[in-house]
């Protein structure tokens, strides 16, 4: 933020009119331009944030999106933020996200699979809501068929199918 301060914009022809005045405030705007740009266009740094690393995510052997400090591209790459996209009933996705972890199922997968995950969950006291979606910009956003969404809203896991040792997986997650 003190990359560029008030006095190094000071030009002596700035209030002008003509010529020299145009030149002053261009060089000005120059400064601003390429002094303050990733201070007031930081997207990518905000909502791009993700966990590198983290022993309770557990990565998916994907690439993540390159770190950029103005641009955000979403990404479900394990540490990520959630991609947010809007669902038919004109809600949010993350009207839908639970207090604790939020399971995200494509509508596609059978549910059958779901109750160890979930007996698992309650046995070790982690709230779990799982949420199924019916709209087919979850897996092409997602590219899985089930994310995991932890409480600060990114992704602990994802993946095509669920994992064969839900116990195991909970304690992963909650840092057990």
């Amino acid at each position: 933020n003190y990359a560029l301060v008030g006095e190094e914009l000071a030009r002596e022809d700035i209030e002008q009119s003509g010529p020299a005045g145009e030149r002053a405030r261009k060089a000005a705007g120059k400064l601003i331009l390429e002094g303050k740009l990733h201070e007031f266009r930081s997207l990518g740094l905000v909502l791009g944030y993700r966990y590198r690393d983290s022993p309770i995510i557990i990565p998916d052997g994907s690439e993540p999106p390159r770190e950029q400090v103005t641009r955000y591209e979403p990404s479900a790459h394990p540490g990520c933020l959630a991609p947010h996209f809007w669902l038919p009933d004109g809600t949010s996705l993350y009207d839908h996200f639970g207090q604790g972890y939020t399971l995200l199922v494509d509508s596609k997968v059978s549910r059958d699979e779901l109750p160890p995950l979930e007996r698992a969950a309650a046995g070790r006291n982690v709230p779990l809501k799982i949420v199924v979606l019916f709209d087919p910009k979850f897996s092409a956003l997602y590219q899985a068929s089930y994310a995991l969404v932890r409480p600060d809203q990114h992704i602990a896991w994802r993946g095509n199918q669920l994992p064969r040792q839900p116990v195991d997986f909970i304690d992963r997650i909650r840092g057990a």
